[in-house]
């Protein structure tokens, strides 16, 4: 994380509030059950009728619809890390599982609509995170 962005002083009053409250720190880095919804109105939101979930080495679930049961069903498949799409173009969730944090990729008019419980910032064009962008081919239906 870029040295502008880090919050010693947050993470060790949040150390302290876990030890305190007997909490247990992330262990696993995951898409939150409770997100489900959250990520299902993001896609809708966007235009996204279908959606893919790949799992941390990229092989592609069957499509799913974006409701929470099927979309729970996937996510579970894949121990709720991977990566989401859909066939609306720049349009992605992905879970960085060894770092605990989720990205959303989209315009940034589409972040902005994200609900405030989110934390999060909107990273610089120079930013680099790899993944797989989109699901093979033969996957994806074609978008016209």
């Amino acid at each position: 994380m870029r040295i502008e962005y880090r919050d010693s002083d947050a993470a060790a009053q949040l150390n302290r509030y876990c030890e305190v409250s007997a909490l247990e720190g992330p262990i696993d880095g995951g898409i939150p059950p409770e997100w489900t919804t959250l990520v299902i109105d993001f896609f809708r939101t966007a235009g996204a009728d279908v959606l893919w979930v790949t799992d941390e080495f990229g092989e592609v679930l069957p499509a799913c619809s974006p409701a929470t049961a099927e979309l729970d069903l996937s996510l579970r498949a894949v121990n709720r890390r991977g990566a989401i799409f859909s066939s609306v173009p720049g349009v992605l969730v992905s879970v960085d599982w060894d770092s605990f944090f989720t990205l959303f990729f989209a315009s940034r008019s589409l972040l902005g609509r994200l609900p405030k419980v989110l934390e999060g910032f909107l990273s610089g064009i120079d930013t680099e995170h790899f993944w797989q962008t989109t699901p093979a081919s033969n996957h994806m239906p074609d978008a016209g």
